[in-house]
């Protein structure tokens, strides 16, 4: 079986004569290489100081989606990895950032209702954040297409790549599609002294909105029922020139470094310090019954 994966395509946008007819020669091709391989998102966090330790610790609940992410039925599955390794990521690097700035962690909680009363006594506070996060994959341009293989002369070819079914030569019309993904969101942290459950500060930290073009390319694919009519129309990716993964990988990546660098200028070592007063205060009035 050949490698088709290292097959260089060339594409061309139909032309049309007066007839209506398609014209092509060698000159009406461009060569179009393959677009990035995705890679595993990078979500590396060190914070960029270090200060002296204090007496305050400071549990952590696991950030948390407000929403679920979705992406109206585009990447799916791969948004929903990225969007998981992006919360825990988000939370390991809180705890990492407290800890630069001189706050000890006393633990990380999925809920302020799973700690028990020894955690959450121990506890000068809890910090939760929540995560208020959309993607949207905005569809640029649409261009029909002929493919043929670098090593091909004269009429445009069909290559016989391998799909979901088998090995067959591809029928069907070629397109080019170019968009985008856009990132917004917002992330609220919450402090909370855990005995009394009072909220003692709040925070809506903006994250820039962060945008990533990608580009793939497709044959079409109608499908018909028994009496020959068309029921749907499948898209199908052209082997090795699918770019839209790569795009929302390298998107999140880029998020993470925004988030992690507004969060840290947002969670201030002095503020939780004036904090701890009033949490101390707080713990004492719930420990008395009044």
């Amino acid at each position: 079986m050949k490698n088709y994966n290292s097959i260089i395509l060339i594409v061309v946008t139909l032309i049309f004569t007066s007839t209506g007819c398609a014209t092509l020669d060698d000159s009406d091709f461009v060569r179009v290489d393959p677009p990035p391989e995705a890679t595993t998102a990078e979500f590396s966090y060190e914070p960029s100081s270090s200060e002296t330790k204090t007496d305050i610790s400071i549990g952590v609940v696991g950030a948390q989606y407000s929403a679920d992410v979705r992406l109206n039925g585009l990447l799916e599955n791969r948004a929903s990895t990225l969007s998981n390794e992006l919360k825990n990521a988000i939370s390991n690097g809180i705890q990492r950032d407290l800890v630069a700035k001189g706050l000890s962690i006393s633990g990380e909680f999925s809920s302020l209702d799973e700690m028990t009363f020894p955690q959450k006594d121990q506890s000068t506070m809890v910090l939760v954040p929540v995560i208020n996060l959309s993607i949207i994959p905005e569809r640029g341009s649409t261009n029909k297409v002929y493919w043929r293989s670098s090593y091909g002369s004269g009429s445009p070819q069909e290559l016989p790549l391998k799909v979901y079914y088998g090995e067959v030569a591809l029928g069907g019309d070629k397109f080019e599609e170019k968009g985008e993904f856009i990132f917004r969101g917002s992330i609220s942290l919450q402090l909370i002294e855990p005995l009394s459950e009072q909220k003692l500060w709040v925070q809506d930290i903006p994250i820039d909105e962060l945008s990533e073009n990608w580009t793939w390319y497709y044959w079409s694919e109608e499908l018909k029922n028994d009496q020959g009519e068309v029921i749907r129309t499948e898209k199908h990716p052209v082997q090795g020139y699918d770019g839209r993964e790569a795009a929302i990988t390298s998107l999140y990546s880029t998020a993470y470094d925004n988030v992690m660098k507004n969060l840290s200028d947002y969670i201030s070592r002095e503020e939780m310090v004036q904090l701890k007063e009033d949490a101390t205060k707080l713990k004492d009035r719930w420990r008395s019954g009044n």
